[in-house]
């Protein structure tokens, strides 16, 4: 059930679509507009996601930026994918590029499954996997009511085992040549994928970076 896309702008509050989704009268799983011509599924009790519902559009500054790296058929690595709306706000404009999506959460890997399903046309890769700097297994803390808070858990949190993915490994695997422009927001663990990568960003492989 979509009740809430029958909403008039006026009531598209957090309280009153959290209350929908309670009452039942309102699926958690969703798939939204936004940017105006973009589309990804969500969790509508997720409240970052739900922003972008609310307010029609992510980052719009983002997609400016990667315009000016991003070539025809270029490649994209997404680092911390979370719900893909970086991804996924690219491919209107850039639909016959390569999309590498990276995501440590697996309630996240749900969601970019089902957006992934609806844009079947697209070359787009996920990976469920901590990007980091050396194999084996990370402890991954998940924050239920805030899916962009989910981290690599401290010494002092339990988290869940998620098996490690280095980007070094995986270029080479998948004879990845060239990566025009990569996104990185892994809340605080970047220097570790970068750790990881240090090969490509060598031989200059990578060509542009934007990180959180």
């Amino acid at each position: 059930m979509q009740l809430v896309e029958l909403l008039p702008k006026f009531a598209k509050k957090h309280s009153i679509i959290e209350i929908l989704c309670r009452m039942g009268l309102q699926d958690n799983l969703c798939k939204i507009k936004f940017n105006g011509v973009s589309s990804a599924y969500i969790d509508l009790m997720d409240p970052e996601p739900r922003n972008v519902f609310i307010r029609g559009e992510f980052e719009t500054h983002f997609f400016e930026v990667s315009k000016f790296f991003l070539p025809k058929h270029g490649v994209l690595f997404d680092l911390g994918a979370n719900v893909g709306f970086c991804s996924f706000g690219m491919l209107p404009t850039n639909p016959e590029c390569h999309y590498h999506l990276f995501e440590a959460n697996p309630k996240m890997i749900e969601l970019l499954n089902h957006s992934s399903m609806h844009h079947k046309e697209y070359i787009i890769k996920l990976n469920h996997a901590c990007v980091t700097d050396k194999k084996g297994t990370t402890r991954f803390c998940i924050t239920d009511r805030q899916s962009g808070q989910s981290h690599v858990a401290t010494s002092e949190e339990k988290g869940i085992p998620i098996s490690n993915l280095k980007l070094d490994d995986y270029c080479h695997k998948n004879d990845i040549r060239q990566v025009d422009f990569a996104k990185i927001d892994l809340e605080g663990h970047e220097h570790k994928a970068l750790l990881g990568w240090q090969n490509c960003l060598q031989q200059k492989i990578v060509k542009a970076i934007y990180i959180e």
